[in-house]
């Protein structure tokens, strides 16, 4: 499944920017209160504070959705195919809100490090601010699906075998 998904941008680069890159930079701009953000068909750019922003199809999310669709998909994967088909659906929204929480906290997170730390760090620091958003939620997720499955479990009708 993770790979059929990472596969399918490779065919259609529009899922990307147009399914990732416009709505998530968007929610992120305005997060940031920055206005207006502008669309380029390929990126979204805002400034905050003087500092140029730009998501772009590199940071859109589209990995994260996959890795958070597989993962959901392998949780739920013993409640039946049925259970994980009405979820999934869900990764989309969830990702995409996520990733623009990532692009909030890497704006946040450099303009605390441009104090202390030359120029040339800021892509490390923009990459561990964006491993420790997806990983973060990643882990929250997983407790909410583990939360969420127990208690369907715990609700659903015992099975009993039939009597002779």
């Amino acid at each position: 499944m993770l790979i059929g998904l990472f596969t399918l941008k490779h065919f259609f680069p529009e899922i990307a920017s147009d399914g990732f890159v416009l709505p998530g930079g968007k929610l992120a701009a305005w997060m940031l209160g920055a206005a207006p953000a502008t669309w380029d068909g390929a990126s979204v750019s805002f400034y905050v504070q003087g500092l140029l922003v730009q998501v772009t199809s590199a940071c859109s999310g589209y990995g994260f959705f996959c890795i958070l669709s597989a993962w959901v998909g392998y949780q739920l994967g013993s409640k039946g195919l049925r259970f994980v088909l009405l979820l999934l659906p869900a990764c989309w929204p969830l990702a995409v809100c996520i990733n623009a929480l990532r692009v909030t906290a890497s704006v946040h997170t450099r303009q605390l490090a441009a104090e202390f730390l030359p120029d040339t760090y800021f892509n490390v620091v923009h990459q561990a601010t964006g491993m420790l958003v997806f990983l973060t939620f990643l882990i929250l997720v997983s407790i909410i699906i583990q939360i969420v499955a127990r208690h369907v479990s715990a609700s659903a009708p015992a099975k009993t075998l039939p009597t002779a």
